[in-house]
């Protein structure tokens, strides 16, 4: 009986072939694919299951199968997504877990539907960028750049996360930047940007030269992140325009303004608690000619810090400060040197980031005299060192305005400042715009 069986056992082993063929045949159904159990390997903690795509003996069952599919690596069920050695940087960041080390990138659609990497995925939202960054960087390194956010190519930014040379911190976005103080105020996130600025301001009555009238720029300034925390800034290029008011003797006149440019080093940032700031320089250069006031000495530089933060936030929205404080150093004594602090408060409303209305007040204390001009009797804040005798002196100006995200990239806006000391300087009103391009 034993060696009959054994007889019959292997008949059917030779004949299943034909047998499933023939249940094909007869239109029997065929799964895709059906999983095997999974094994514990007794070197492992964790389960590892082969998964095939039928039953392993060929006598149970008699479908045909799909195909067989390869072992399948760290498959765990249960436990803790951040206990080792299971928590890898991918299932962490799944689960919403930070990982300093190795936080994963991740891929957005903008407007024009091309995906592209971003840092810091795990708290901001998707928002509207080019691959502009990804294109040049592949010209200076086509396989991306080293640690540190490389120039020219994708570097590791903040806990490890991609950053493509030459763009912004967008780990900020909730924040804009100033509007009546442009120049001056700088704002302290790391920044690829283009910004023209028109800026027409009104001269007091009392003005003893010009009796009124009013100054006009025309200008752009420019903003380039080298890594995610060293950025170029060109604080002023541009034109200026002073027109005089009427029974005056003096005509108007017109002239490249002076160029600002300089660094700027973000050297805290926590996007956790909405607290950055940055120090840095602005080179101020006297390349205009002296019926604008843009010739006045050698050279100038200012040092700064800036901070910003975020708080209060509702359902109505959030409240956004920042502030930016520096001082002017001339290299020779024609220039003159002044303090000054610009600080600036806006809401977001509805934490939409698009609408802000925003308030500015802006501060200039001078500090000693300029010998180039000693008698002309104002001085020019922001729009020109005139070099005048006016040790002491303190201009106070309030602005009203807002801010328009169309998106991240694309933004505009408008100040009104109005003078509340210093009636004798070179501003009484101001009006304020600007556009922003942003990467």
């Amino acid at each position: 009986m034993k060696g009959f069986l054994t007889v019959i056992m292997g008949i059917g082993l030779a004949v299943s072939p034909a047998v499933a063929q023939e249940a094909a045949r007869l239109g029997r159904p065929q799964p895709a694919a059906s999983l095997g159990l999974p094994k514990l390997h007794a070197e492992q903690t964790a389960f590892k299951a082969t998964v095939r795509a039928a039953a392993p003996d060929p006598l149970v069952g008699d479908y045909i199968p799909a195909a067989r599919l390869g072992p399948i690596q760290d498959v765990r069920m249960g436990g803790d997504p951040a206990a080792e050695p299971f928590g890898t940087p991918q299932e962490r960041y799944n689960w919403g877990l930070r990982d300093d080390a190795r936080a994963p990138a991740s891929y957005y659609t903008d407007a024009f539907d091309s995906p592209r990497m971003r840092a810091t995925p795990t708290r901001r939202q998707p928002q509207q960028q080019s691959r502009f960054g990804e294109r040049i960087g592949d010209i200076f390194e086509p396989n991306g750049g080293g640690g540190g956010g490389d120039f020219g190519g994708q570097g590791r930014g903040e806990g490890g996360n991609s950053f493509w040379s030459f763009e912004s911190d967008h780990c900020f976005d909730e924040f804009i930047s100033p509007v009546s103080n442009p120049f001056l105020a700088e704002d302290p996130r790391t920044l690829t940007e283009i910004r023209p600025i028109f800026l027409y301001q009104t001269i007091p009555n009392s003005n003893p030269l010009y009796s009124g009238g009013n100054v006009q720029f025309f200008g752009v300034q420019g903003r380039l992140a080298l890594t995610q925390r060293f950025s170029i800034v060109l604080n002023k290029l541009g034109a200026v325009a002073i027109n005089p008011g009427s029974g005056t003797l003096v005509g108007s006149s017109s002239g490249f303004a002076e160029i600002w440019l300089g660094p700027k080093y973000n050297w805290y940032r926590e996007d956790q608690t909405g607290t950055i700031s940055s120090v840095g320089a602005i080179f101020q250069l006297p390349i205009g000619p002296s019926t604008v006031y843009q010739d006045t000495g050698s050279l100038s530089i200012v040092p700064y810090i800036n901070v910003a933060q975020r708080f209060g936030k509702t359902s109505w929205g959030t409240f956004n400060v920042m502030d930016t404080f520096g001082v002017a150093l001339s290299a020779d004594s024609e220039r003159s040197n002044y303090f000054y602090n610009s600080f600036h408060v806006d809401f977001d409303v509805a934490n939409w980031q698009r609408i802000y209305p925003l308030i500015e007040v802006n501060w200039f204390h001078y500090t000693s005299n300029g010998s180039a001009r000693p008698t002309l009797g104002f001085e020019g804040m922001d729009f020109a060192n005139t070099g005048s005798a006016e040790s002491g002196f303190n201009f106070l100006s309030l602005a009203i305005g807002g801010r328009y995200k169309f998106s991240e990239a694309v933004q505009a806006g408008i100040s009104m400042d109005f003078t509340l000391i210093g009636n004798n300087a070179l501003q009484n009103f101001r009006l304020g715009t600007d556009a922003i391009w942003r990467y």
